[in-house]
């Protein structure tokens, strides 16, 4: 009848005003948004965190987060580390800023990420979020952590450099690439270095001590922001913090662990702690060093003022020893990717979708579980819209605003218990009348029109709201090419996530489906501008080494211990008591 219909209409129009006053509420005397901090991790899948499934490793610090605020399920990166923190920094696919490689199998193999004889790095020409934030708010900008975006000096390819940072502490690379990584990254490349801003600290670096020392640093940034005055002392090495943020400047901070990347290492106090083996101990390291930020950003009242996303660069690498030559470990040295097929380096799920966590108090409501797919792109668009700010002109962006998706406009799932049995009382016909009668849920708009799934110089697969198309596979690692799909294989991860039961295109709707996928991804392919590619040229003369004489002696006493990486490179190794610290 007319008039229930009318019922239900003013029934929907009060909640829709109660939701809106709920939301101006809570925005109400909250601080101007003005602050970003991004945690990273390494290599850490879906599976490895508590607050995402895993029934093993120990996350409490994460796992409170998850409460905190919202639980991105479905958020999208690449399938390496540099493609994926450069595209995170810009907002921008890679093959757009020349993070990708134009060599043919088997070479593309080799140049998938930058290395420590890279000329090439992510352009200076990029408008990062650093650089954007400088001119948007004048905000201070750091990286304490791992970079893998260039490590070339000479060619102005560091973080305070190309980067945009105004400063830096961390590794410039993996730190499998060189001691104390594995053959034959040791002997190619010089032992890892540890910077600050531009110069070399530390060489060979102690990782036993790394996750301490970007905690302290992290911590004075912060104090220095909230106090004008660092109490925590100056990391091992370290002199005092410069350039340092004035007091109530707006700051971004980027913390990148390398947790939870082989080879595995952890500080004494958290070594055989974890029922996950040496994986959980690292893991659960980068938890304790989450743990004192975001406490500290709380206790100095920081974090009303700050929105805080955590995740990671890639999908896991389930099997570190898979196409590599040498020993590199077992099977256990890797990460969980839950129920998702693949891992790091490829372009199924398993490879390209990370545990992801985005907390601002009074602005995204606590207890969150987001669906909708998102990116790591969407970083830079999102703090946008959050804190007012404009966007950078004359720059193709691929990233989007997910804000309406976390802020409490489209609430995927009620937020608690009686919200929860006051829905469940009206579908099940048991609640007052005033209730009304069950509507089916709005829909919840996506965020991208399409996700688009590169590796190196190629469009692997696309995505399109529950269904995606693969028109190559190829496993993350290994001596395999490229497989090539026609008809591409079809998913619909609604109800396959695991991408284990392609659909049978002849049929409809899936011919239209894979139709409409298909013109997507050629439009796209079409249009994309290709930046020039960075991976190709290396060199010798730009490796990071602090250049100290070359000593026979040590060399020969290297050799003789089973390091010739060390002896190799000994006049790249300033710190030779890192080579014998307990578990180096």
């Amino acid at each position: 009848p007319q008039e229930g219909r009318e019922d239900q209409m003013r029934v929907t129009a009060l909640l829709a005003a109660a939701l809106a006053a709920s939301l101006a509420g809570r925005a109400a005397g909250l601080e101007p948004l003005r602050n970003l901090v991004v945690i990273l991790g390494d290599d850490i899948g879906v599976g490895d965190f508590g607050a995402f499934g895993s029934p093993n490793t120990q996350t409490p610090a994460i796992n409170r987060l998850a409460e905190m605020g919202a639980k991105l399920t479905q958020f999208h990166t690449q399938p390496l580390c540099s493609p994926s923190r450069a595209s995170m920094l810009t907002a921008r696919l890679p093959i757009r800023s020349g993070v990708y490689t134009n060599e043919s199998f088997p070479l593309d193999e080799i140049f998938r990420v930058f290395m420590p004889v890279s000329v090439g790095c992510l352009p200076n020409s990029e408008v990062t979020i650093p650089k954007w934030l400088r001119n948007a708010s004048h905000a201070y900008s750091a990286l304490v952590g791992k970079y893998h975006c260039g490590s070339n000096v000479k060619g102005g390819c560091t973080p305070t450099q190309a980067g945009g940072f105004d400063y830096y502490f961390g590794l410039l690379n993996s730190h499998e690439e060189g001691f104390p990584g594995p053959f034959p990254e040791s002997i190619v490349f010089p032992p890892m270095s540890l910077h600050e801003n531009v110069r070399i600290v530390e060489q060979p670096t102690d990782l036993l001590t790394l996750t301490p020392r970007y905690t302290q640093r992290a911590l004075q940034i912060i104090e220095t922001v909230a106090t004008g005055n660092a109490t925590t002392p100056n990391p091992a090495g370290l002199g005092p913090l410069s350039p340092a943020p004035l007091r109530g400047q707006p700051f971004t901070l980027f913390v990148h662990y390398e947790e939870s990347h082989v080879p595995l290492f952890a500080a004494p106090g958290y070594q055989n702690t974890s029922t996950r083996g040496a994986y959980g101990d690292m893991t659960a390291q980068m938890d304790g060093s989450v743990a004192i930020i975001m406490e500290a950003l709380e206790r100095h009242g920081l974090l009303n003022s700050t929105m805080v996303l955590l995740s990671s660069d890639n999908g896991a690498w389930i099997d570190p020893s898979s196409g590599l030559p040498g020993a590199r470990g077992t099977a256990q040295d890797g990460g969980s990717n839950g129920p998702l097929r693949g891992g790091k380096g490829s372009t199924w799920q398993g490879g390209m979708v990370n545990p992801a966590i985005v907390v601002s108090p009074g602005r995204v409501p606590a207890g969150q579980v987001v669906s909708t797919p998102t990116t790591i792109m969407d970083v830079m668009p999102t703090f946008a819209e959050a804190a007012g700010l404009r966007l950078p002109g004359g720059v193709t962006l691929d990233g989007r605003s997910f804000w309406a998706h976390v802020n409490g406009t489209y609430l995927e799932s009620p937020l608690s218990m009686n919200d929860v049995a006051t829905q469940a009382r009206q579908r099940l016909g048991l609640g007052p009348a005033e209730l009304g009668q069950p509507q089916a849920p709005p829909p919840i708009p996506q965020v991208h029109e399409a996700i688009y799934f590169w590796r190196a110089d190629k469009l692997y697969a696309i995505r399109q709201g529950d269904y995606k198309a693969h028109f190559f596979t190829r496993p993350g690692f290994g001596l395999e090419p490229a497989t090539p799909h026609d008809p591409p294989l079809l998913f619909d991860l609604r109800w396959d996530y695991g991408e284990s039961r392609p659909l049978n295109t002849t049929l409809e709707p899936y011919a239209t489906v894979l139709a409409n996928l298909e013109a997507t991804a050629a439009n796209h392919r079409a249009t994309v501008t290709r930046g020039v590619s960075q991976y190709e040229d290396v060199s010798f003369d730009v490796v990071p080494c602090c250049g100290k004489p070359f000593n026979e002696t040590e060399a020969l006493m290297f050799l003789e211990r089973g390091m010739p990486g060390l002896a190799l490179w000994d006049a790249c190794v300033c710190n030779p008591e890192n080579a014998f610290r307990p578990g180096a």
